[in-house]
């Protein structure tokens, strides 16, 4: 295995780190890599832009969501897709199932600490960057929280401060 390192710091990023990746086949921006969050989260505004071959694969909810202060909230639904993160050749392509909610914040997806696991992505919000290995070696991604005009066309909002915690757990029915 590669060992896999981070440069030396030169200025420290206070930032949440906020990448593009593709999601099935469909460049999206604005996705929040959280460590605090136990799931997999796509929000409705950017779900409803995905191609109609997407949408058809939506089915009902397995459980509420709740969050690190007991509240609950009923997601709008379920779905699996293809994640790929980083392009040929230093790119990792992994199924996930992701919670559909309906939520007015600036990301479009939210993915948590067992994506991390899944893609074996260390994050370095210090750094405002991920590495993660693949069979070609291994891949970084840089963070940005001002994203270029290409990658408006899933969510046309400009991001936006985010103050309140988002880190939200997924509760198994009795």
């Amino acid at each position: 295995m590669v060992p896999i390192s981070f440069p030396p710091v030169e200025t420290v990023s206070l930032d949440p780190v906020i990448i593009q990746a593709r999601l099935a086949n469909f460049e999206v921006g604005k996705i929040y890599l959280d460590n605090g969050s136990s799931t997999y989260i796509i929000y409705e505004h950017c779900f409803n832009k995905l191609l109609q071959r997407v949408k058809d694969l939506k089915r009902p909810p397995l459980a509420p969501l709740v969050g690190f202060n007991c509240e609950s909230s009923c997601p709008i639904g379920e779905v699996s897709m293809e994640v790929m993160m980083s392009e040929y050749p230093l790119h990792r392509i992994e199924v996930v199932d992701f919670t559909i909610v309906r939520a007015p914040l600036p990301y479009n997806v939210l993915l948590g600490r067992p994506f991390m696991q899944k893609f074996r992505v260390i994050t370095s919000t210090i750094h405002g960057m991920v590495k993660f290995p693949t069979p070609a070696g291994v891949a970084t991604i840089k963070g940005r929280m001002v994203w270029p005009r290409e990658s408006k066309h899933v969510n046309k909002e400009s991001p936006k401060e985010v103050k309140h915690d988002l880190s939200i757990e997924v509760a198994s029915l009795p």
